[in-house]
């Protein structure tokens, strides 16, 4: 398959820093740790969860200005940068162009990546506070965060408004953040988003299987078996995926060209684009190569909890309605991975949310072959989001 053929896969959001077909090759001349990761000419192997992790690093630097040596610890899952920037867009498309950039906004479960926090901040200089249930992630989150911030301090200097801020990974600003430890693994914002917290918007990209035989049987991590179809270049091998998830997607696909999807209020976007220390001894390219070693990625909280995506999905839900206030948070917003799950979660707002959830839009994220499913949901008329966004409480100030 050519260049051409691959990008014509490839569907980003206008704003997405991957519009264009990624060399590899290209890439790991630029950033030579990357070298190793590469298993044949513009090839990565996907298989391994360190070559995901080099692949990372290698995007964030490259597109972002992530310049922070980015890592994670064995066996924690790697997100795919492409995809995860086309859902940090669509989410800013909630607001208005003048309304999007320097928002406060909340990552439910913001892992050990810290990966929506930091591309918030380079591409709309977003202040996100987060929460997780490992302790350890949320202390190297707030850590990843805090060396961001100390580039963004050296580097800051004057660009003009009009300019892409994707471009401009600069022109965000450093800010203090909170990240908070979720000690009731079944809650969703009890505990960690206090009565006088308002945020612009939630993200959350939940654990989507049910159990830990279901996420074994898929034979499959988050992502690594859709390999170059979620990144935006390069190759991979084809992975088997689990049945009951093949079946899912496939439903939803046909379903999607079949039948229109009846939402309320609904707006659908289908875009034709697409640490752990070491001895002091160790030197960085050893530091490097040692992480070549094979490991499967995904630890068990991160790829299941009671009820999969969907039972996530119903308990933020349940919470939004009953332990929050309208105002405290306008765009509530969930990745799904199955269009099954999107259904369900549509009746759920339908019963439990319909004299409270004034819009409710779902997002077409297509990426190859795959697709995935942001849904948002606002408990205010687009009257009182607009009066909500012109408070500063929504909105983190610099002094500049």
């Amino acid at each position: 398959m050519t260049s051409t053929e691959k990008l014509a896969q490839l569907q980003h959001h206008p704003r997405s820093a991957h519009r264009e077909y990624e060399s590899y090759d290209a890439l790991a001349e630029e950033f030579p740790y990357l070298r190793p990761a590469l298993i044949a000419k513009d090839v990565v192997d996907y298989k391994n969860s360190v070559s995901q992790q080099l692949l990372t690093r290698a995007l964030l630097e490259k597109h972002y200005g992530i310049a922070i040596r980015w890592k994670i610890p064995k066996g924690v899952l790697c997100p795919p940068v492409p995809r995860s920037s086309n859902y940090v867009h669509f989410v800013a498309d909630l607001f208005s162009e003048t309304e999007r950039r320097k928002l406060r906004g909340f990552d439910i479960g913001v892992g050990y990546s810290c990966i929506f926090p930091l591309l918030g901040k380079a591409c709309y200089d977003w202040e996100m506070a987060g929460s997780d249930i490992d302790k350890d992630a949320v202390i190297e989150a707030g850590e990843k965060l805090r060396k961001f911030g100390a580039i963004l301090r050296n580097n800051m200097r004057s660009i003009p408004a009009e300019e892409d801020v994707c471009s401009s990974p600069s022109r965000a600003s450093p800010s203090a953040v909170t990240m908070h430890v979720q000690a009731e693994p079944l809650s969703v914002f009890r505990g960690v988003v206090s009565v006088d917290d308002k945020y612009a918007f939630c993200m959350c990209n939940p654990p989507f299987h049910e159990s830990a035989a279901y996420a074994r049987r898929s034979n499959v991590s988050r992502w690594g078996g859709w390999g170059g179809s979620c990144w935006g270049g390069g190759s991979s091998e084809t992975v088997k995926v689990a049945a009951g998830e093949k079946e899912d997607r496939d439903v939803g696909r046909r379903r999607s060209r079949e039948t229109p999807r009846r939402l309320p209020s609904s707006v659908h976007h289908t875009v034709p684009t697409t640490v752990r220390s070491r001895a002091q001894s160790t030197t960085a390219a050893e530091e490097d190569a040692s992480l070549l070693k094979p490991q499967h990625g995904g630890r068990e909280n991160e790829l299941c909890c009671m009820g999969g995506e969907l039972g996530f999905a119903l308990r933020m839900l349940a919470e939004s309605l009953e332990h929050l206030s309208a105002e405290q948070i306008i765009w509530y917003t969930i990745m799904f991975s199955r269009f099954s799950s999107v259904q369900k979660f549509r009746l759920a707002i339908e019963t439990k949310g319909r004299t409270r959830v004034h819009d409710f839009r779902v997002i077409d994220i297509k990426q190859g072959k795959q697709t995935v499913w942001v849904v948002c949901w606002s408990l205010l008329h687009k009257a009182d989001r607009e009066t909500c966004l012109g408070n500063r409480e929504y909105h983190h100030h610099d002094g500049r």
